[in-house]
């Protein structure tokens, strides 16, 4: 069993998450930015370490906002939310920020592989459809 943290980092006057999109052998998918917690760290921590190596982003951990848990593929997964005007871009060796893309709210439920409902739930809360 992983445990995984994930942070949506979201745009909202462009109405926009910011995802990562990754390939391993001849499979390409998307997540939210992220990755698994070891039994001695913070959830929290883990997804501001991942922020700033994954995509140059700072971000404090008291702008991140705890979602929700569930389960993926028996793993128990933690989702927090942050605003992206409440990041810092950090341009350092290293990251791979090339990977990250911007996905309208309404497409999110096309580009992930895998929707949880609290993620769901949270971007139905939020989005006005026409």
């Amino acid at each position: 069993m992983r445990t995984r943290a994930a942070v949506l980092i979201v745009d909202e006057k462009a109405r926009q998450v910011l995802l990562i999109s990754s390939v391993t052998g001849d499979h390409k998918y998307t997540v939210i930015p992220g990755g698994s917690v070891a039994a001695n760290q913070d959830a929290r921590t883990v997804v501001v370490e991942r922020v700033q190596t994954e995509l140059g982003l700072d971000i404090a951990q008291d702008a991140i906002d705890w979602l929700g848990e569930f389960d993926y593929q028996g793993n128990p997964q933690i989702c927090f939310v942050t605003s992206y005007a409440k990041t810092t871009p950090r341009l350092t060796p290293g990251t791979c920020a090339q990977a990250a893309h911007w996905v309208s709210f309404n497409e999110l439920e096309h580009t992930l592989d895998y929707l949880p409902a609290v993620v769901d739930a949270f971007f139905q809360s939020i989005v006005v459809l026409p």
